[in-house]
């Protein structure tokens, strides 16, 4: 695991970098970015949630999810990270969990709940699902950060992330891709640059 604090108040903790091919060396990919009062989870492979523990962080604390895609190294922790929040007291959840991903979450999601029924079904008013446009740049603004947003080359719905603080401070998160122009542009941040 790696920790480094960069100026303002944005933290990255690197929490998994490898596959889904079992390492003791190196959990499935998993980011943890806390902004202000948001901590923002990057992606949820296998071993994500006991690594999150080993940073101090619980499931409960978490006000974000983005997914880079939807492979199972990226997101096969996303069904016991929402059966452990409902379990055993799902009011332990006190502010509502938003997770964001490419173009074709929702339809993902709903083969999840097919399969997981309410398990995996949190109160009413505790998880918000937002797709992100998958055909070119987007951007959402949140209390603590603003997140822009490009497609990567890999699979059709895989985003990468350009994660902005309230004094500008930024970090970039992409999944698995290879050299590409979206990942460049947001790197180089030519989007707010053509806007300037």
């Amino acid at each position: 695991m790696v920790h480094s604090d960069m100026p303002s108040n944005m933290s990255v903790t690197i929490l998994g970098s490898g596959t889904c091919v079992p390492s003791l060396e190196r959990s499935s990919c998993a980011v943890l970015v806390e902004i202000g009062t948001s901590k923002v989870l990057i992606d949820s492979g296998a071993g994500t949630m006991r690594r999150l523990l080993e940073s101090g962080i619980t499931i409960f604390d978490l006000s974000h999810i983005f997914y880079s895609h939807f492979h199972p190294d990226h997101s096969g922790e996303l069904v016991p990270l929402l059966f452990a929040t409902k379990y055993p007291d799902s009011r332990r959840r006190r502010s509502p969990l938003t997770i964001c991903a490419g173009a074709g979450f929702v339809q993902f999601f709903k083969g999840l709940k097919k399969v997981y029924g309410p398990w995996i079904m949190l109160d009413p008013g505790m998880l918000s699902i937002l797709e992100l446009d998958t055909s070119g740049p987007d951007a959402v603004r949140f209390d603590d950060f603003t997140v822009k947003s490009l497609p990567v080359n890999h699979n059709p719905e895989s985003l990468a992330y350009r994660i902005v603080d309230v004094v500008g401070r930024s970090v970039v998160y992409s999944g698995d891709t290879d050299l590409c122009d979206g990942l460049v542009r947001l790197a180089d941040d030519l989007e707010r640059q053509t806007e300037a």
